[in-house]
């Protein structure tokens, strides 16, 4: 029954958030032009025409016809902004004083300025290399942790993100193989999700020269292979006690969710 009612309330959303977030927002500025024509009237009136009325009266109208636009984009676009019956109810009231409109408006904007930064994401590559049970690990300057090569993915796909970091790091551009891990995690307002990449040409990154490759970096301490369960300092944690595959096999493994 909820599902059905859900769904129901998903098909009225006429517009899409941003078409009726940008409708709204005309809305509310219309309103508050209108009352900025009524109180312009009010003081031309008092000051230039004394008596006169005709300037109220054509203020008056054009406020009111304003008003009754906000009215009407509150009640049609509440849907498509999603907001619950007491913020509509809210957004409806505050036009009766004069600009609560611009009020609410920048409320609601920080409102979902901050709803968009609750729902961040980041997304991580990782590349796994392994040579005889050791894994290709690296230490960040003053760090103190070991973690595998890779880091935050750009305006780019996954494995474009994971070939582009690991020539980087480690100067040999790796062969990019099945998904071994997804690990997410963080903070309420920002979650990252890891993805481990199994590196199919693991042998040639035994000619990697580390010391030049450290010495060509300004923010690297260490890079080298590593024994994983023998490193408490190596992040992510459930690297030391997962059993990582015993060659850098290219045959499909199910993808583990940690």
């Amino acid at each position: 029954m909820r599902e059905r009612y859900a769904q129901k309330i998903e098909n009225a959303r006429v517009f899409t958030d941003t078409e009726a977030w940008n409708l709204f927002r005309l809305a509310a500025f219309g309103e508050a032009f209108g009352w900025t024509l009524l109180i312009s009237s009010l003081v031309f009136k008092h000051y230039v025409t004394p008596g006169n009325n005709i300037p109220i009266d054509i203020a008056g109208q054009i406020h009111g016809t304003l008003f009754l636009i906000y009215i009407a984009a509150v009640v049609v676009l509440h849907l498509s902004l999603r907001w619950s019956p007491r913020r509509t109810l809210i957004a409806g009231l505050v036009s009766v004083p004069p600009y609560g409109t611009l009020i609410f408006e920048q409320w609601a904007a920080r409102r979902r300025h901050s709803e968009v930064f609750k729902t961040y994401r980041q997304l991580v590559v990782r590349a796994i290399i392994l040579q005889k049970g050791e894994v290709l690990a690296l230490q960040p300057q003053d760090s103190g942790f070991w973690y595998l090569p890779g880091g935050l993915v750009a305006e780019e796909s996954a494995e474009a993100a994971l070939k582009r970091l690991v020539t980087e790091q480690t100067g040999i551009p790796p062969t990019v193989g099945n998904l071994l891990y997804v690990w997410q995690h963080g903070q309420s307002q920002t979650q990252q999700m890891e993805l481990f990449f199994m590196i199919v040409n693991a042998k040639d990154y035994q000619k990697m020269n580390a010391a030049a490759v450290k010495k060509g970096s300004s923010d690297l301490d260490e890079l080298g292979f590593i024994t994983p369960s023998q490193r408490s300092e190596l992040r992510p944690q459930f690297l030391q006690t997962v059993t990582l595959p015993k060659s850098s096999t290219t045959v499909a493994m199910p993808v583990k969710f940690i």
